[in-house]
């Protein structure tokens, strides 16, 4: 289960202005680690170190959530979006706990089917 929490807007542009050089060199290496090593356990532990190295984590965040990580594999940040990896079994739990401090949290579910195209019929150029 993805669980996410909105910490504001951050435009992909505003991103790219104010830090490019950083993520072009810390993406590269991160990116490499996870090559030479491609498990969920490294992808976990490679998305919150680059989250931090960054500066999307910060440490008034990670000190917000901490009593939240229990119910969790992994945490990081995306722009301005707070992502928990957590077992369907944990989810609730997670999600409460975000609530108690003081967060609102969305669930996903990412899909065992894999990739699915649906052609709308009434724009049939159009694919979702």
């Amino acid at each position: 289960m993805i669980v996410t929490v909105d910490l504001g807007k951050y435009l992909t542009s505003d991103m790219l202005q104010e830090l490019k050089d950083k993520l072009v060199t810390l993406g590269r290496r991160y990116i490499d680690e996870l090559i030479n090593e491609p498990t969920y356990e490294k992808f976990t532990e490679l998305s919150t170190a680059f989250s931090r190295e960054i500066g999307f984590l910060t440490r008034d965040l990670e000190g917000r959530v901490r009593p939240c990580v229990r119910h969790a594999d992994a945490y990081y940040v995306k722009k301005k979006v707070l992502v928990f990896l957590t077992h369907r079994d944990e989810a609730e739990a997670l999600i409460n706990c975000l609530r108690s401090v003081g967060y609102e949290a969305k669930v996903f579910e990412p899909s065992n089917e894999g990739i699915r195209v649906v052609i709308d019929k009434d724009t049939p150029n159009k694919v979702h």
